[in-house]
């Protein structure tokens, strides 16, 4: 998990007035070390790298107008007034370890917890649904970004060599947003899928930063530095729509709770998001990427004349690009050649001919032939750090402390309320 926003139910305009006077701006400095923990804005945040935390009560929200009708006679969605609410968002990953290079969690409702729990302690108030510490079940969710990391053995020139073979990456109905050797982005109205180099985005957005704050010291930044020039990212922006298609069924149009949101909901994201990319039917070991692997896995699955055809077929989109290639045949024909090819583990992304020496500096392909980036991979670097296992262990035990308190403090007033009714004798 890293960057989340969420939405609350409506609220007081009392509370509303004591949020909006609390959070001018509070910091949470470790009175130890002098270093910056957390920092609390009323304003949107600049981008996905933002380390601060936003709380911003609104008093408008998008409604269907049936009286502004747009193309098909449905109802228009305008801005209205209502009662005011909160939307938090922050990087929960960073909130937790500092960064966001490694060691996350996929636990999302823990995440939200912690987020909520750390707004409720920086600003001295009590959030909808903080009192007995349920707040999955009183915020909506309004963006999710989650992702993977994997981590390269030949390091920068393996993501190098990567992000020249998808340099003709196609994703229908989507313009590819390319960053050189260094990034890949897919943006559209439900989700963005994004590939980076981890190394160039950590020392743009957040070294100098950390240093400057006191979170990390010279050194330590320089060892997350290094560490982050193997990695390569894979995040999946779930935005609002998304969501509210998923969750129709259950929701009818509305944004989903917390608790509706689990770790296997977005592996299944992320792993549809990045099979739309990769184009690959099988697992990594079963998939095939070099031209002579290929022209044997072909004849050994589809008659010879079938084989050639989509040896044929392979050869145009690895040299030309997917994109090229779908304009230049018949639609049936393009959908028919890459559901055989799928089917058959023919990878038609990393693949083609490169001149390594011009991408990397090196004569040798380095990236691994079996690599996908998907959540099986076993470059996937997975292990959650311990300091999250030990919060979501005290969470769940204070959690499990207040849940009890609460029971027993309903019961007794259930107890009390009876036994203050008054009893009448019936007259037969």
């Amino acid at each position: 998990m890293d960057t989340v926003r969420l939405r609350s139910p409506y609220i007081s305009e009392e509370l509303a007035e004591l949020v909006e006077a609390e959070c001018t701006k509070r910091l949470g400095i470790d009175m130890r070390t002098g270093n910056v923990l957390w920092e609390i804005t009323t304003g949107d945040l600049k981008g996905s790298y933002d380390n601060r935390i936003a709380v911003v009560v609104k008093r408008k929200e998008w409604k269907a107008d049936r009286n502004a009708k747009r193309q098909g006679g449905k109802a228009a969605t305008v801005m209205m007034d209502c009662p005011p609410y909160i939307e938090v968002e922050a990087s929960v990953h960073k909130l937790l370890l500092g960064h966001n290079i490694y060691g996350g969690t996929e636990d999302f409702v823990l995440c939200c917890r912690y987020l909520l729990q750390t707004i409720e302690q920086g600003l001295g108030i009590t959030l909808p649904g903080g009192y007995y510490g349920d707040y999955e079940r009183h915020w909506q969710v309004k963006r999710i970004d989650f992702s993977y990391v994997f981590h390269m053995e030949a390091g920068m020139e393996a993501i190098e060599q990567f992000f020249y073979l998808m340099r003709n990456a196609y994703y229908g109905r989507r313009n590819a947003e390319t960053y050189g050797l260094n990034g890949l982005r897919f943006n559209a109205s439900t989700t963005v899928l994004k590939f980076y180099h981890k190394g160039p985005e950590f020392r743009k957005h957040d070294m100098s930063r950390l240093v400057r704050a006191g979170v990390f010291s010279q050194s330590h930044a320089f060892e997350l530095l290094q560490l982050a020039t193997d990695l390569l990212r894979v995040e999946v922006e779930i935005k609002p729509r998304k969501m509210r298609y998923d969750f129709d069924k259950t929701h009818h149009g509305t944004d989903p709770w917390i608790k509706d949101i689990t770790p296997e909901y977005l592996r299944s994201v992320y792993e549809t998001e990045v099979s739309r990319v990769m184009k690959e039917g099988k697992k990594a070991g079963d998939v095939v990427r070099d031209a002579l692997d290929v022209e044997d896995r072909l004849r050994a699955m589809y008659p010879s004349g079938r084989a050639g055809v989509l040896f044929n077929a392979y050869v145009r989109m690895a040299q030309f690009g997917i994109q090229k290639y779908k304009s230049a045949v018949p639609k049936r024909t393009f959908y028919r050649h890459m559901k055989e090819l799928k089917e058959a583990g023919v990878s038609v992304q990393l693949t083609g001919e490169v001149n390594l020496e011009e991408v990397s500096g090196i004569a040798e392909p380095v990236l691994p032939k079996d690599f996908q980036p998907l959540r099986d991979d076993p470059r996937r670097l997975g292990d959650a750090d311990p300091e999250i296992i030990k919060l979501a262990a005290d969470m769940n035990k204070k959690r499990a402390t207040a849940q009890k308190k609460d029971f027993r403090i309903r019961t007794e007033a259930q107890k009390d309320a009876v036994n203050s009714q008054t009893h009448y004798s019936l007259p037969f």
